[in-house]
């Protein structure tokens, strides 16, 4: 992915249906039995649990998510039964893209199982807790095989930008030197995984889209203009 900052994937939120404002981001706190994952400022709490690869020092890479401060092994989830999606193992290899191909429905019924399984009132509490691993104890690692890559970009300081770039005549043959035009930029990625041949509606894309991830881009701007 360019790659993505934390290596994870980011589930896409949802909006509570009892708040006044259903245009603003807004969830209450789902509790879990994993205690770090109670407080608001746990950056993955019950409602966010985004997916990843990790490995330790004891198993391969493998899938996960995170919930608190740790980990739960997913592929270990499925061998013992806590997790049937109902087309076959999924999380036998260390990437999502098993995943990925079984579409919106499937992707859907995977978020509602992991949080049955990590509420505060979960039956599996017992099973489930030799299944979690610190994140401190974890290595992440890219968490997808991609295929394709698309950038493209919609804000108007970003169009000025550009343009302003590629104007003027004074600079026009490359040189070899430090660079004095170096860029960085935190960027919003989206994995799409359903084909589309025509325009689509914002419904319709939004149950194309597997997950969010952010994305470290940098680029040195003196031989990147030599691309357009």
């Amino acid at each position: 992915m360019r790659w993505h900052t934390g290596g994870e994937i980011t589930n896409r939120p949802r909006h509570c249906p009892d708040h006044p404002d259903p245009m603003e981001p807004y969830m209450p706190l789902l509790k879990s039995w994993v205690a770090t994952a109670n407080h608001a400022a746990s950056p993955f709490p019950l409602n966010n649990l985004p997916y990843r690869v990790f490995s330790t020092a004891d198993s391969d890479p493998r899938c996960g998510t995170a919930i608190g401060t740790h980990i739960l092994d997913l592929q270990s989830c499925e061998e013992a039964g806590l997790i049937d999606l109902g087309a076959g193992p999924v999380f036998d290899v260390p990437f999502w893209n098993e995943l990925m191909e079984q579409g919106y429905p499937t992707w859907e019924a995977l978020r509602h199982r992991l949080q049955a399984l990590l509420d505060e009132a979960s039956a599996e509490q017992d099973q489930l807790e030799r299944l979690l691993v610190a994140q401190a104890d974890a290595a992440m690692h890219l968490p997808f095989l991609v295929s394709e890559y698309t950038d493209f970009y919609a804000g108007r300081h970003h169009a000025t930008n550009v343009g302003t770039m590629f104007r003027g005549a004074e600079n026009a043959l490359p040189r070899f030197a430090p660079s004095a035009r170096f860029d960085l930029e935190l960027e919003l990625g989206a994995i799409v995984c359903t084909d589309s041949f025509v325009p689509v509606t914002v419904d319709e894309a939004d149950q194309m889209i597997f997950g969010y991830f952010l994305l470290n881009d940098w680029s040195a701007r003196y031989i990147h203009a030599w691309e357009y």
